[in-house]
């Protein structure tokens, strides 16, 4: 094996980072006919947003479909409106779309400060978890199977 040099850099280092990817990339494409798919297709965006009468956003839930799931990216009520179903009726919406584009499962990530309880109320469930990350607070990984 010829001698390494170890680079180790605390700031970006852009162009090896772009040429990194580059090579992740072309790797995953070789070994699976679903990642060169999605990186000429992308992923069908969806997006549902309630506003009140002054147009100001009250709630919204945003995500992606893509290998025959859905993947909620982010959901939000303003304090104001919770508990009143808003986030329900969102996911509703995320839930009938995916049945729509026949995906299998919808899969999101949450914190336990966030809303872990509410999604499992709706169906899904846990598949992964990191304890104390952030400190004090654990990452949760959850899917809903739809067929």
């Amino acid at each position: 094996m010829p001698e390494l040099t170890t680079l180790v850099s605390t700031t970006e280092d852009e162009p090896r980072r772009e040429k990194l990817n580059a090579l992740f990339r072309a790797y995953n494409d070789e070994k699976s006919v679903w990642h060169k798919d999605i990186r000429a297709t992308r992923g069908d965006p969806f997006d549902v947003y309630l506003e009140d009468e002054n147009g100001e956003l009250v709630a919204g839930l945003y995500g992606e479909s893509y290998w025959q799931s859905m993947e909620i990216d982010r959901l939000w009520v303003h304090e104001e409106y919770r508990h009143q179903g808003l986030g329900s009726q969102l996911l509703g919406k995320a839930i009938e779309h995916a049945q729509t584009k026949q995906c299998r499962f919808m899969h999101l990530t949450t914190f336990s400060f966030q809303a872990p309880d509410f999604y499992q109320k709706h169906g899904f469930n846990v598949v992964g978890q990191l304890l104390d990350l952030p400190p004090g607070f654990a990452k949760y990984w959850l899917r809903k199977d739809l067929e």
